[in-house]
């Protein structure tokens, strides 16, 4: 199960004016008003803000702080966002703790935080899943609970896979492919996979695409868990590098979104 720490101090950081509570409000404040700030700072300067958070193409989060610096309010956006869908399951977990329910309700709240980290996005689904295998943190109905990611991630639209495809091709895809299905065999967190048939010479292909434009979320939510992930720690008093933990978990995320080396090896 989940260290006495978390179980004891979340459920009422939640629900109250802690003093937590305080400087969880205090640092989101703080962050994007340094962002903003910077932004200011910055605008006009010789040297340009990076074009992409990761102009190399792999994870690396000082890039990543200066690119979203420069966009203040697609920060703060997306955090109000997690912040707002979050605050439900939040609440409910506080009522479990303060009728003595977490144990009873384990098996109905870990199907909700599945159905939450889903909503929020890929990133979020990547870190249930990685999550997922961690006995040794998660009580057995929590496992079970994200254990449902590896196998029940929503496709998004083949009208979007479609038109990326056509992008990256630069052409139609009937021109390409005599035969393109309308809906994905597989569906994963970061793309999905079609099964295809070349036009040129009849032959069958696995397509993998990205969900559209993936590596700006996954950037986007890496960015900002970093920037609470100290807050966290302290709040909760864990025994692990948080920060360490999240850029494990940025590193790993990139990396898959380079299908071109993921096909070499």
């Amino acid at each position: 199960s989940l260290p006495s720490e978390i179980t004891s101090t979340l459920p009422a950081f939640l629900l109250t004016p802690s003093p937590a509570t305080t400087a969880l409000l205090l640092t989101t404040s703080a962050l994007f008003t340094y962002s903003f700030i910077s932004s200011i700072l910055t605008f006009g300067k010789a040297t340009p803000p990076p074009k992409t958070p990761y102009p190399l193409g792999v994870y690396d989060a000082p890039s990543a702080r200066n690119y979203f610096d420069t966009k203040p309010l697609l920060a703060l956006s997306r955090a109000l966002e997690i912040g707002w869908k979050s605050g439900s399951f939040g609440v409910k977990l506080g009522l479990d703790y303060l009728g003595e329910k977490l144990s009873e309700n384990a098996d109905i709240r870990a199907t909700e935080l599945s159905r939450l980290l889903t909503e929020l996005g890929p990133s979020f689904i990547k870190i249930g899943q990685s999550l997922s295998i961690r006995t040794d943190l998660l009580s057995p109905a929590y496992v079970r609970g994200l254990r449902s990611l590896q196998d029940q991630v929503p496709p998004f639209s083949t009208a979007e896979a479609r038109q990326i495809i056509e992008e990256e091709l630069g052409q139609p895809i009937d021109a390409v492919f005599s035969v393109f299905p309308k809906e994905p065999v597989a569906a994963a967190s970061l793309g999905q996979v079609y099964k295809a048939t070349l036009r040129e010479n009849n032959k069958e292909v696995a397509i993998k695409v990205q969900r559209p434009n993936i590596m700006e979320q996954i950037a986007l939510d890496m960015y900002l868990i970093r920037e609470m992930a100290p807050l966290a720690k302290r709040t909760f008093s864990l025994n692990t590098d948080t920060v360490g933990t999240v850029d494990a978990w940025g590193t790993g995320f990139v990396n898959e979104l380079n299908y071109v080396d993921a096909w070499g090896t």
